[in-house]
């Protein structure tokens, strides 16, 4: 995977094709989103083919695997996501940095 570390001036990370990449590795995954549509629990995450992603996604917090959640399976976005969790942007961003180094640390 390519290096995530591409920051602004201002020190905040871009968002760059890679978070694409970590969503098509999950929803590339034969019957994910059927599972979690079908369940609305965390036994999608057997179904992702990657170990690596697996084991990745098994480390993350409740709040992470929402949003991963909201944002691949449920099409909503981060405002919607934000407002259900009671959670700041700067609470967001913090989760998806988190995120980040989680899935960096295994790939």
């Amino acid at each position: 995977m390519a290096n995530y570390n591409n920051y602004r001036e201002d020190g905040r990370v871009w968002f760059d094709d890679q978070i694409c990449e970590i969503a098509d590795l999950i929803i590339g995954s034969q019957g994910v989103h059927f599972i979690y549509l079908k369940k609305r629990d965390r036994s999608w995450i057997y179904k992702i083919g990657d170990d690596d992603m697996k084991y990745a996604l098994l480390q993350m917090s409740d709040i992470q695997l929402r949003l991963i959640e909201g944002l691949i399976f449920e099409n909503k976005n981060v405002a919607d996501i934000r407002r259900e969790l009671n959670l700041s942007i700067t609470d967001v961003r913090i989760q998806i940095r988190e995120m980040r180094k989680t899935l960096i640390a295994v790939m």
